[in-house]
């Protein structure tokens, strides 16, 4: 049985090992790009999101194990016609828990704490090579809004 709460100081060793999961498999998938995960670094970042205000992290538990866990952030921009919008931060599942439906109770969390905070859209970042989390996505009725586009300068150097 699947549990959806709030992420928890006591959480974060456990979340950790979550985000190293995505962050492996972000580099697999682009073949390098992200650093290794720095440890230290990533539990400040995620304690942030326990201790801030404009944050939420939701973390699934699966028979009393973490098995999944989402990020967000709230923003508020008001050169937007809706100017009150949530970030996605980060949606991950582990490797051995996919497939039984807890990403998407952890986006319907997220959607629950949006409409409960009176934001108006949610908005996040995928990579065009993640197939699976782009259908994802799609199947939750997001769209794509804008295309990011990276140039690589080592690659193009005049020697």
């Amino acid at each position: 049985m699947t549990e959806i709460r709030q992420l928890k100081f006591s959480d974060l060793p456990a979340a950790l090992e979550l985000c190293n999961e995505i962050r492996e498999h972000h580099r697999q998938l682009l073949g390098g790009y992200f650093l290794p995960l720095d440890y230290d670094m990533e539990q400040e970042n995620l304690k942030s999101f326990v201790i801030e205000d404009n944050k939420t992290a939701f973390l699934a538990l699966e028979d009393g194990q973490p098995a999944g866990m989402l990020t967000a952030v709230v923003k508020y921009s008001p050169w937007l016609e809706k100017p009150n919008i949530c970030h996605v931060d980060t949606l991950v599942v582990g490797r051995k828990f996919q497939r039984r439906g807890i990403a998407g109770r952890l986006m319907d969390e997220l959607l629950v704490f949006c409409r409960e905070h009176q934001l108006e859209e949610v908005k996040l970042g995928v990579f065009n090579v993640n197939g699976g989390a782009v259908e994802f996505y799609r199947q939750y009725g997001f769209a794509p809004q804008e295309q990011k586009m990276s140039l690589n300068l080592e690659k193009t150097k005049n020697d």
